[in-house]
């Protein structure tokens, strides 16, 4: 048997140097996946009853119903084994996984325990099409944690992931996938104050604010995180395009949240980052510990240690820097992990920051920078008109809070509409206050109820602030559609010609296609017999030389509701034809 196997391995190495490049090798890597488990039964492991896997040194070569996967199993990948992937493929390390990037990019996830345990998988794929991975993970144990000594203001340690944001992190909640009996509004505001206390710097050791990290909430999604559960193991998923999701969602075994961030290598600039906090903790909402707290965990805190993942930074020792805020145990009934400490603010600054220098320490200091100026948003919802598209037209100003003093800077003015039930963002109109006025004139939106707001993000010396949301509806357009019968020849068959227009209400033409539907009377009943449908040229259509049988006929034109436009149909038009 153990000669056949060394035979057989020889075989497999041959054929995989074959197809190697060829559109044949997952074929030919799934039949070799099964035989090889059949010769050697003790080097292969079932981890379901789809999934066949094949020993490459320490680590398994597996293929299941969603495709091939490298399971780690906790060892360091060999060369020889990362050659045998490609894009698309997955790495897989216990609990954690993420999808092989295309060439050129690279993927991170970060996950925390309840209890503190965390892994950390990184893939990255060469322009060249060479794909590394990297894993850690850190078991926390009540003696290592009473081995630490320091405190939040004078532990200065810190750990990149080696990327950055050069744009601003626009990001949105899905509201829909919180339990509940979180409060959804009350969840929202902890999530944009935990952001903010990434890109501030916010801390208790009086550091000050030269954080220049960029974000903008810009309001809910029906979107999910970009990651997949299944078999006990959360894996990002492939990139689909630039939007970024905070859900709150399920998570398998004691995790309490991931975070996946995607990177373009070149110029390590991150361009998608998307957040999952487990949904089945217990949570709480407020920003101060309830007094009645039992085993619940914040979202503040959570999601701030969350936020730095996503702006680059890494996890730091838990039994050597506990007091921190990227330490990954984040303790219940604590809100501590949403102030920075001061090994938090270094690395932020030296990701974001102007040069910070020596600082200043953990003993008084220079003192914290003044307080931003708080704001108020208004928001006035001018006009709107049906239309194809229908126009809104908005306007509102920023002033400083408590009086009638303008800001300065920009507010964008978002706009949602209401699908399947809930809000879903659409776009966005950014507009540069001018002595803190600003006006969105005759703004393109289709039919349907929708709903406005001004977001005045923290900028400058000022806070963030944002107006009441105002809603307003937009009808189809109404239309006239019209026909007329221009030649009638009889025959076996015999034809007809018609032609016609839609119009707008105000007498414009429509756009769109027509129905010109022919019935026929039989019996003394109209029956539908079919229908010539045509596309609208400047609101005109025409039908030439449709045939028709003898008998008595009638034809209608019918346009549909369509785009912006509402339904409507002309009067009916007789006529007969004979016999030759």
């Amino acid at each position: 048997m153990v000669e056949r196997l060394i035979r057989y391995r020889a075989r497999i190495r041959r054929g995989l140097a074959q197809y190697r490049d060829d559109t044949h090798k997952e074929s030919y890597m799934s039949r070799i996946l099964i035989v090889t488990c059949i010769l050697m039964i003790t080097g292969c492991s079932s981890l379901s009853d789809q999934t066949a896997c094949a020993a490459i040194g320490d680590v398994m070569l597996c293929k299941d119903e969603d495709g091939r996967f490298l399971d780690l199993q906790g060892h360091v990948p060999t060369v020889e084994a990362l050659s045998q992937l490609v894009p698309g493929d997955r790495v897989i390390d216990r609990e954690v996984g993420a999808v092989v990037p295309a060439a050129g990019y690279s993927v991170t996830i970060e996950a925390e325990n309840d209890d503190g345990a965390s892994m950390n998988l990184e893939l990255s794929t060469a322009d060249d099409g060479t794909i590394n991975a990297t894993s850690e993970s850190e078991t926390i144990t009540a003696r290592s944690i009473l081995t630490a000594d320091t405190n939040e203001c004078s532990d200065g340690a810190y750990r990149l992931n080696g990327y950055k944001w050069n744009t601003p992190y626009i990001w949105y909640f899905n509201a829909a996938t919180a339990p509940s009996e979180l409060n959804i509004d009350a969840t929202e505001a902890r999530l944009q104050q935990a952001i903010t206390n990434i890109t501030h710097g916010r801390n208790t050791c009086n550091l000050p604010d030269i954080i220049d990290a960029r974000q903008q909430y810009a309001g809910q999604t029906e979107r999910r995180a970009n990651v997949s559960v299944k078999n006990n193991r959360v894996t990002c998923n492939k990139i689909i395009d630039n939007f970024n999701t905070i859900d709150i969602g399920e998570l398998p075994g004691r995790r309490l949240a991931v975070t996946c961030t995607w990177v373009k290598n070149n110029a390590k600039i991150a361009v998608a980052a998307d957040v999952r906090i487990d949904r089945s903790q217990r949570w709480f909402t407020t920003d101060t510990v309830p007094t009645d707290c039992q085993n619940q965990f914040g979202i503040e805190p959570v999601a701030t240690h969350e936020f730095g993942h996503v702006f680059g930074l890494g996890h730091v020792r838990e039994d050597q820097h506990p007091e921190l805020t990227m330490s990954p145990l984040i303790a219940p009934c604590s809100n501590s992990a949403s102030t920075l400490g001061r090994g938090d603010w270094l690395g932020l600054s030296t990701l974001y920051g102007a040069s910070p220098g020596p600082g200043p320490g953990p003993g008084p200091g220079p003192g914290p920078g003044p307080a931003p100026v708080a704001t108020e948003t208004f928001l006035t919802l001018d006009s709107y008109q049906n239309g194809a598209p229908g126009t809104v037209s908005v306007s509102g100003h920023v002033f400083v809070a408590g009086g009638t003093t303008p800001a300065t800077g920009t507010v964008n003015v978002n706009f949602d509409k209401l699908e399947g039930g809930a809000w879903t963002y659409r776009n966005t109109a950014p507009r540069t206050l001018v002595n803190g006025y600003y006006e969105v004139l005759n703004w393109g939106v289709g039919v349907g109820q929708w709903r406005v707001r001004a977001v005045f993000p923290a900028q400058g010396n000022y806070a963030s602030s944002a107006s009441n949301y105002h809603e307003f509806s937009i009808q189809p357009v109404a239309t006239n559609a019209f026909i007329t019968i221009n030649q009638v020849l009889p025959g076996q068959p015999g034809h007809v010609s018609v032609s016609g227009h839609v119009l707008r209400a105000n007498g414009t033409p429509a756009m769109g296609t027509v129905n010109v539907n022919f019935d026929k009377l039989e019996g003394g009943a109209w029956t539908y017999k079919n229908t010539a449908p045509r596309t609208l040229v400047n609101g005109y259509y025409e039908v030439l030389n449709w045939g028709v049988g003898v008998g008595r006929w009638r034809v209608r034109a019918v346009f549909p509701a369509q785009g912006d436009y509402s339904g409507s149909e002309s009067d009916y038009h007789e006529f007969v034809v004979n016999a030759r």
